[in-house]
């Protein structure tokens, strides 16, 4: 499902930081292009929350450091964290920094919107470049890998178009955020020339929602929802598409010979707990289950612009987690 982003871009950035655990590292292993400073952060609780009783992600007041990471509960946000990322190709990418909360007594309202944002995703989209940082969103939470590892790293992308396949692209950005296991989650954004190419960039790359391939049945999902199931028997997939207002929803499930009917229900609970931006254009998630292994994804259109958050297996709860953190996904001040 993943969009073929490193085919051809422009300039490629990486950075690393630790968000919440007080331990540092590097991104990557001998030999990994670049510069990278470790951060030096304030450690979290690092416990596991036990519930999620917000209906929306919670941003910071400002005044507080309290984030809240996307697999539940509060852990403290790392201070006074900076890090330096040298591009590949000969080329510099610019420094991202993090800012320390404290009070509100002559802040900007800027600098109050910015520490909406957990210090790991603010180093990363401080990091972009101006131009890809310009109308760019970013979620107010963060990821939690498996078991409730929250040492998080992240490494940047920028792609400037057009390129192979996209042709109305103008510039994108992906964020990816992993553990010491891997990569638990990718949020991103691409512009394109037109609200026409991005709706195609839409179905093209992330993957289509609306088809449910063979012969569908109806099947009750709760909540006054039916959605169009059916299963290939000679592949073993069972697919399970619905609709939400401008969103596409599609359930897909490998080695089965029932449609994925407990999943399906589970997405439409949390689309009623956690409010998901409202697409200008259209929107869609989908999930793919292979046996305890789920991938995640969570596309919608603001006109001529794409965003997306996709979570993978070694995220905690990767499907909560991708609809919480595309419900708490707001613009990113410049």
């Amino acid at each position: 499902m993943r969009r073929a982003m490193g085919l051809s871009i422009s300039a490629v950035m990486m950075g690393v930081v630790l968000t919440v655990s007080g331990c540092s590292g590097l991104w990557g292993g001998a030999g990994d292009a670049g510069g990278h400073a470790a951060s030096q952060g304030s450690a979290g609780d690092g416990r596991k929350a036990q519930s999620q009783e917000k209906e929306s992600a919670r941003p910071s007041d400002g005044a507080a450091s309290a984030h809240s990471g996307a697999g539940g509960g509060d852990r403290a946000d790392a201070a006074n964290t900076s890090g330096n990322s040298t591009g590949q190709a000969g080329q510099t990418a610019g420094t991202g920094s993090g800012r320390t909360a404290g009070s509100n007594n002559g802040v900007s309202g800027d600098d109050l919107a910015i520490r909406a944002f957990p210090k790991i995703i603010r180093m990363a989209m401080d990091n972009l470049p101006s131009g890809a940082r310009n109308g760019a969103w970013a979620p107010t939470v963060f990821p939690v890998g498996v078991g409730g590892e929250t040492t998080l790293y992240y490494h940047d992308v920028v792609t400037e178009g057009p390129v192979s396949g996209r042709p109305g692209l103008m510039t994108a950005y992906e964020v990816q955020l992993s553990t010491p296991q891997g990569r638990v989650a990718v949020f991103g954004g691409a512009r394109y020339d037109s609200a026409e190419e991005a709706e195609r960039g839409l179905w093209n790359d992330m993957g289509d929602a609306r088809r449910v391939p063979g012969e569908a049945s109806r099947v009750s999902l709760g909540s006054g929802l039916t959605g169009r199931a059916a299963v290939d028997p000679d592949r073993r997939i069972g697919r399970i598409g619905w609709s939400e207002g401008r969103w596409q929803i599609l359930v897909t499930r490998e080695n089965t010979t029932s449609p994925p009917t407990d999943t399906a229900k589970k997405v439409v609970q949390l689309l009623n707990r956690y409010f998901l931006p409202v697409p200008h254009n259209a929107g869609e998630i989908l999930v793919h289950e292979r046996g305890s292994s789920v991938d995640v994804t969570v596309a919608w259109l603001e006109q001529n612009q794409l965003f997306d958050v996709q979570t993978t297996a070694l995220c905690e709860q990767p499907i909560t987690t991708s609809v919480r953190m595309a419900a708490g996904t707001k613009p990113y001040p410049e």
